[in-house]
């Protein structure tokens, strides 16, 4: 199922997926309607004038319909370019996969290929069924409606364009796919995974200790998707506990270790089932994806801010795009329950252990690149503790608030060291008073201290 998820995902990301399904439709239509044309006959058409048509009149409509259409394919396509070039640009490589998952774009492409596909189509088939004296009514009829709809599609996709362009359109898509994330992977419940209980009271002991069998990534990649449920059950089965040793957003190398395997197996049969399952259970590609991996769309977040802020590009208020974006986005997982790394069976025999992503990991991943380049601006330092503030407000573990008070603690000590006017200083002092205020609940740990910002 997991790969067939990530299939899904690389068919949901092409420019040639759903306009091939479209071709084909377009196709079928055009085999259906002459047929359709051929059994109702000229009296049933010849009630309606926006229905009755003749062979040669047809053949032009048609043939002028055909002609436009892929002129203006060219044209969508070139646009389409454009846009990918300059985003790429501007806002980083890695956001090309946000416009290749635009539905808009890919109906329209489909759009204008399938009506020249069925225009084709029926134009030879006209010619076919001149000698037989039938008129094509419906056919050229659906002909027309086709052409329509292109027209007003390629309205909405000049519009829908203009828009995607837009920084703020750009940060909201890959935010919302942060949020799909957060929502997808945390809680994730596979087995049994309470993480307060004493291992040694579990059934699972010797399991993590001795020479474990070692099985190598497949090939060379990102590791896209885990099948951990698939693994879940063949431990259960096998008897053994598997320690994979990566997780989605890892590059894996074919030359190193991706899983740990104990106890050993023992016979040839053996171990080639323990590699073919557990090659087969994860999913290797050249790109990160989201769909397991919330890193990379707080990755590509603080990408968008990191090119804002530098100074080929300067523009400070996309980076607080990014940075009110992140904010949400780890608010939302501060809230959740984390997935344990222990994974267990009904019998309370440990059978897997994974590397789920911690809150600080994506605290990191998502401040410490925009923190470190946004220096001496006093905008994205405002914005950076208002989001720390709106994270606080949402925690409920004494482990995360530290988190906080360390990157709050990182953001004043920074923008301190580079802002030179005292007015900006105190009004950083003013954001930090906000973010400990949130903070009330929760002590400052040891190694924080604020006494430069007094």
């Amino acid at each position: 199922m997991t790969r067939l998820i990530h299939l899904w995902d690389r068919f949901r990301g092409s420019f040639w997926f759903i306009p091939g399904l479209m071709m084909v439709a377009a196709a079928l239509l055009a085999f259906v309607l002459p047929w359709t044309d051929s059994r109702m006959g000229d009296s049933v058409a010849q009630k309606s004038a926006w229905l009755a048509t003749t062979v040669s009149a047809g053949q032009t409509t048609v043939s002028t319909i055909a002609g436009a259409s892929v002129t203006v394919t060219g044209v969508v396509f070139s646009i389409t370019m454009v846009t990918l070039s300059l985003t790429s640009s501007q806002f980083g490589p890695r956001l090309i996969r946000t416009f290749m998952e635009d539905s808009v774009t890919q109906v329209t492409l489909g759009a204008f290929v399938g009506t020249s596909v069925y225009c084709l189509l029926v134009l030879r088939l006209i010619r076919g069924l001149e000698a037989g004296a039938v008129v094509p009514h419906v056919s050229v009829l659906a002909a027309v409606v086709l052409a329509i709809f292109d027209l007003c599609i390629l309205v909405y996709f000049v519009h829908h364009t203009a828009r995607a362009v837009q920084p703020s359109h750009i940060v909201r898509d890959v935010a919302n796919s942060l949020d799909e994330s957060v929502d997808r992977l945390f809680p994730e419940k596979i087995g049994t995974a309470e993480a307060d209980v004493d291992e040694s009271h579990r059934g699972a002991g010797g399991r993590l200790q001795g020479e474990p069998y070692v099985v190598k990534a497949p090939k060379n990649g990102y590791l896209q998707g885990i099948n951990e449920q698939a693994l879940m059950d063949w431990a259960i089965d096998a008897d053994v506990t598997i320690e994979l040793l990566h997780r989605p957003g890892d590059f894996v190398s074919e030359l190193l270790p991706i899983a740990h395997v104990r106890p050993r197996p023992t016979g040839e049969d053996a171990e080639a089932d323990c590699d073919r399952t557990i090659q087969e259970a994860v999913v290797i590609g050249r790109d990160r994806t989201p769909r397991q991996d919330v890193r990379c769309t707080i990755s590509e977040l603080a990408e968008i801010a990191v090119r804002a802020l530098s100074p080929g590009i300067n523009d400070p208020y996309t980076a607080t795009y990014c940075v009110d974006a992140l904010g949400v986005g780890l608010a939302r997982m501060a809230m959740r329950d984390r997935p344990s790394p222990r994974r267990y069976d009904d019998s309370d025999a440990l059978r897997l252990l994974a590397r789920p992503v911690t809150f600080e990991e994506a605290m990191g991943e998502a401040f410490d690149p925009i923190r470190q380049y946004c220096g001496g601006s006093l905008l994205v330092n405002l914005c950076l503790l208002r989001s720390l503030g709106r994270i606080a407000a949402c925690l409920s573990a004494q482990d995360d608030a530290d988190i906080v008070y360390r990157q709050a603690e990182m953001v004043v000590r920074g923008a301190e060291a580079a802002l030179p006017e005292a007015r900006d200083r105190r009004r950083i002092r003013l954001g930090l008073t906000a973010v400990r205020e949130a903070l009330k609940a929760y002590p400052a740990p040891d190694d924080v201290s604020f006494e430069h910002a007094a």
